[in-house]
């Protein structure tokens, strides 16, 4: 067990301070790891992530500087003290183990032992309710920033921003998109045959909710080559978009493949898709989706959003009937499925992603043809990167005006921004899904 932790603090040690990814920093060690190993490790990757300033938080009544602690020793005391709350680990066990885990960084061996003993002899009265500030208390116990917790106070009150923080901490279920109705029904049947806990979407069709663990390889058992793992909100992305078959379709910043593929499947794959991707090892993401999918109508592009008109033209092409865009910005609607996205913004990163996905749908807004409709989408649901985008794009561009989409599914996500269009926002704690913001776009001359 100890060799298995030490692993998952070295993954947190690459997340904190090389600034990896959570799954890429774990990706580089599951090839040394034995499968069986890795849920275990998993679990308390990601059980540190949704926690820490918890964590963080009970260490601090028996460190007196925990600026002195080094990252190492920090994050194994992290993993003891999650082990002990969250996975019954027996206490002596956990101390014992985190003491051999300091030998073999040449740590601070009885600073751990002393400061984990002291931790369980007083445990019990360590709790939050002596926080008397009730935001700066959902801030520790749901392990979200404070800055993050007042702006969802603001807009949501107390109750709805506690209710999305404690959401936001929660196992998000794998979503199944399958790609026909009759792999559907009996993909379905087969997952309750096999004793998987599921349930239905409400608002995506063809489309599966699973509750527990399933292996990918599983899953293609089950389904071949006929399903995508894709969010309910992503899906409605696509289904916003409103194509068609035989349609010219622009999809921007479109790794790793899930709205692309859902957009030749509502095509039935005629017409033409130009996929486009800027970053190389995401490129490659995308063309796997492609071609286990086996889609024909899809092109895909390795280029980056500013180049694309440059690289279009030289097929002669310059207009399309419907352009997706995804833009890159801050994932804060996405913390239940990427727990460090938490910790890697500030309050002013918003403005910056906010100045960034301005140009690329001025940009793009060029390429769409009379009556043609775009869709703008984030994963986020802060007013910087949505409706505040969308102001601003229409104070830039005359031409272009907001549309509701004429499907009834959409009712339940629509809302009337301060400036008067309607856009679409998936909340997390009321939709029980990722956080979307998304706008329909109409070029009108």
């Amino acid at each position: 067990m100890t060799s298995k932790r030490i692993y998952a603090i070295n993954i947190l040690l690459d997340i904190f301070e090389k600034g990896m990814k959570v799954k890429d920093a774990m990706e580089q060690y599951f090839s040394l790891i034995d499968e069986r190993d890795r849920s275990f490790i998993m679990e308390i990757v990601y059980g540190v992530l949704r926690r820490m300033f918890y964590l963080d938080w009970i260490l601090n009544h028996f460190i007196k500087d925990m600026s002195l602690v080094s990252k190492s020793t920090l994050n194994n005391l992290r993993t003891a003290i999650y082990q002990i709350i969250h996975m019954r680990v027996p206490a002596r066990a956990a101390v014992h183990e985190a003491v051999e885990i300091e030998k073999s960084y040449s740590g601070r061996v009885d600073f751990v032992n002393a400061v984990l003993r002291n931790y369980i002899r007083k445990a019990d009265g360590i709790k939050t309710k002596s926080i008397d500030d009730l935001r700066e208390r959902i801030s520790i116990e749901t392990s979200h920033p404070r800055w993050l917790i007042d702006r969802w106070v603001n807009r949501y009150g107390l109750q709805g921003a506690e209710a999305l923080a404690r959401y936001n901490n929660e196992r998000p279920p794998i979503v199944v998109r399958v790609r026909n109705k009759e792999q559907f029904q009996k993909g379905l049947h087969t997952l309750k045959e096999q004793g998987f806990k599921t349930s239905i979407s409400l608002y995506c069709p063809n489309c599966i909710l699973i509750h527990d663990t399933i292996k990918f390889a599983t899953l293609r058992t089950i389904f071949g080559d006929d399903f995508v793992l894709q969010d309910e909100a992503s899906q409605l992305v696509s289904l916003l978009l409103n194509v068609s078959k035989g349609m010219k379709v622009l999809d921007a910043c479109s790794a790793p493949g899930g709205k692309t593929s859902h957009l030749a499947d509502m095509m039935e794959d005629t017409g033409i898709i130009y996929s486009v991707e800027g970053n190389t090892n995401r490129f490659g993401l995308l063309n796997e989706t492609i071609q286990r999918l086996n889609l024909k109508s899809v092109r895909p592009i390795n280029c980056y959003v500013e180049d694309i008109k440059k690289v279009l033209s030289k097929d002669g092409i310059d207009r399309f009937d419907r352009i997706l865009l995804d833009a890159p910005c801050s994932g804060l609607g996405v913390i239940r499925r990427k727990p460090d996205v938490r910790y890697r913004h500030t309050e002013n990163d918003l403005k910056r992603f906010m100045s960034k996905q301005v140009d690329m749908l001025t940009g793009l807004s060029d390429l769409l043809v009379p009556n043609g409709l775009m869709v703008y989408a984030v994963c986020s649901n802060e007013p910087e990167e949505g409706e505040q985008v969308i102001t601003r794009f229409l104070q830039k561009k005359s031409g272009f005006s907001i549309i509701n989409s004429n499907k009834d599914i959409f009712r339940s996500f629509r809302t009337a921004s301060k400036h008067g269009f309607i856009c679409y926002n998936t909340l997390p704690h009321l939709h029980s899904m990722d956080g979307f913001f998304m706008a329909l776009i109409k070029r009108i001359a």
